[in-house]
């Protein structure tokens, strides 16, 4: 056999290795479906944009949702906040690591008033963003231990449009997925609150880091308007 010959071969099978190799390489992006299924999509639609698809637009970076406004909830009584400036803290959002092979990410979340930041929340598992161009959707579970130790489960979906100067339209709807047995001052798993920027424009920020909020803190002396983050994001109004 002829050295060309040999060294044509040699080529085809090394062309056919990196080929397989590539292959097997090749990951799966979760589809959407199997974090949301399609009827809650289609329920959370009804009251925020569901953006699908694999090419989303990169949002690391940090954002802060000032003023924050609740506009919508499942949980009866809430209607009564839908709008109100005030009623709610502010929200302080970044996400790092965002990968273009699997779209996975990693994320914090945290209550702003005045400047402080309050109630901690950390990326649990695998977190997941969707969308195109520079439309997006983030599935993203969340977890928090509360300082009587209790352990809260949230799944955080937060859609908006990236732009130049932050996040347009962002919409953060923070849905109950698992809560301590005894905890009946805790909104019922299932349940939802979704909220959007005031101004429409959730400006880039500088993530901080948070105090612990302590069960001695006093919101009502302090802010007499707002509403403490816990009550906030997971406890029942009255």
């Amino acid at each position: 056999m002829s050295t060309l010959i040999k060294t044509t071969l040699f080529l085809i099978a090394s062309i056919f290795c990196i080929c397989c190799s590539k292959e097997e390489e090749k990951i799966e992006i979760i589809p959407m479906d199997e974090i949301i299924t399609p009827e809650l999509q289609k329920e959370l639609g009804l009251n925020m944009p569901i953006y699908n698809g694999n090419t989303p637009p990169n949002v690391e970076g940090t954002y802060l949702c000032s003023p924050a406004y609740l506009t919508y909830s499942s949980i009866p009584g809430d209607e009564d906040y839908y709008g109100e400036e005030g009623g709610f803290m502010d929200f302080e959002i970044s996400y790092t690591g965002q990968s273009s092979v699997d779209n996975k990410l990693k994320g914090k979340l945290q209550n702003v008033q005045d400047g402080e930041r309050y109630g901690l929340f950390t990326s649990e598992g695998d977190t997941y963003i969707y969308g195109s161009n520079n439309n997006f959707t983030i599935c993203d579970p969340m977890i928090k231990i509360k300082d009587d130790g209790k352990v809260v489960k949230e799944l955080f979906i937060i859609s908006g449009t990236k732009t130049d100067s932050g996040i347009s339209n962002i919409h953060i709807s923070l849905l109950m997925v698992d809560k301590p047995d005894d905890a009946v001052d805790i909104i019922n798993v299932d349940d939802y609150r979704i909220f959007t920027d005031g101004d429409g424009l959730a400006t880039k920020s500088v993530f901080s880091s948070t105090s612990k909020l302590s069960k001695s803190f006093s919101s009502r002396e302090k802010f007499p308007n707002a509403i403490l983050p816990d009550t906030q994001i997971f406890y029942h109004n009255n």
